[in-house]
């Protein structure tokens, strides 16, 4: 099987992941790609797909990605400012099926809390003022992940899939 682990990371939290995911993956035939220095896709039977969410957001990049490939599982996983819950990982799985190429089967989605960028946090602090307590708490925690249990949770995730 080939695999392919593709990736845009601004804060170097999608990053952290990407290589957990390369290092995971069994020996043969794989490759990771920051599709934030290329648009090359290499051809894989499987690819992994993360990146940093933003306010409910993707970076476009990750839709012409979507787009380009066919007859392929795929596997994503994000980092975001705030610690995911269900809910919110189900928004972001429901905006990224209708990018998903028909051909292609959409597997599992991995969702960890990253670093937050100080121009976010700010961002965040302006929205909520009335909850700037709270951001600072969870900005404060952030800082430390993905941490080891992060991985680790990456880790099993990944060795799920491929089993």
């Amino acid at each position: 099987m080939k695999y392919a682990v593709l990736y845009t990371s601004e804060t170097g939290n999608t990053k952290t992941l990407a290589e957990e995911i390369f290092i995971t993956l069994p020996e043969g035939e794989k490759t990771i790609i920051d599709i934030g220095k290329t648009t090359d896709i290499p051809p894989a039977d499987m690819y992994f797909i993360g990146f940093g969410v933003r306010n409910q957001t993707y970076p476009l990049k990750i839709f012409d990605v979507l787009e380009k490939i066919e007859n392929a599982e795929i596997v994503v996983f994000a980092t975001c400012g705030l610690p995911p819950t269900e809910k919110y990982k189900e928004e972001i799985k429901k905006g990224l099926l209708a990018w998903i190429n028909e051909s292609c089967e959409f597997s599992e989605l991995f969702v960890c809390q990253g670093k937050t960028s100080y121009q976010q946090q700010l961002k965040f602090r302006m929205s909520y003022p009335e909850r700037s307590e709270e951001l600072d708490k969870i900005f404060e925690e952030g800082e430390n992940h993905p941490d080891d249990n992060d991985l680790e949770a990456l880790g099993n995730f990944i060795e799920k899939i491929i089993l």
